[in-house]
Order: C-alpha cells, then sequence, then structure tokens
C-alpha cells in the first residue's frame, strides 16, 4: 500500500511539473504572439507611410519635371527676349 501511495505521489508531483511547464510555454507563446503582432503593426505602419512619402516625392517630381518640360517648350517673353526680369 505504501509503494501504491509512493507511486501516485511521483506520479503527482511528476505531472505537476509537465502541467506547470505547459503553462509556463503557454505563457511565453503568448507574450511572443502579442510582441510579434505589435511589431506587425508597427512595420505595417511604417511601411504605409514610406510608401505615401515616397509616392509623394515621385508625384513632387513628375510635377516638376511636367512644369520644366512647359516652361522648355513655350518660353516666356522675357526669357525670350534675353532681358533679366527686373528682381534679379
Amino acid at each position: 500500500m505504501r509503494g501504491a501511495v509512493a507511486g501516485f505521489a511521483i506520479l503527482s508531483t511528476a505531472a505537476h511539473a509537465v502541467v506547470r511547464n505547459v503553462g509556463t510555454a503557454a505563457t511565453v507563446l503568448g507574450l511572443a504572439a502579442r510582441a510579434t503582432r505589435s511589431f506587425s503593426v508597427g512595420l505595417l505602419a511604417s511601411t504605409t507611410l514610406l510608401k505615401m512619402i515616397s509616392g509623394a516625392g515621385v508625384a513632387k517630381l513628375a510635377g516638376l519635371l511636367r512644369l520644366a518640360a512647359t516652361a522648355a517648350r513655350h518660353p516666356s517673353p522675357a526669357t525670350s527676349a534675353g532681358s533679366l526680369p527686373p528682381f534679379c
């Protein structure tokens, strides 16, 4: 009888250790998932911001090039006459 009680005590201790380790592992995995989620949200936000910035930069460059092309095709009378504008 004492042997059976000792065996159950050992099994209970072992089961408790396994459950505690599984609980610890689950907690760590939950924290890792939360950290990964936060990181991915931050990465998504920074990528979106970078796309907006680069898109705005490309749009500005295209606008400036369009203005330069228009100015090259249609020179103003002040520049075609060879005179400088009065503010220079």
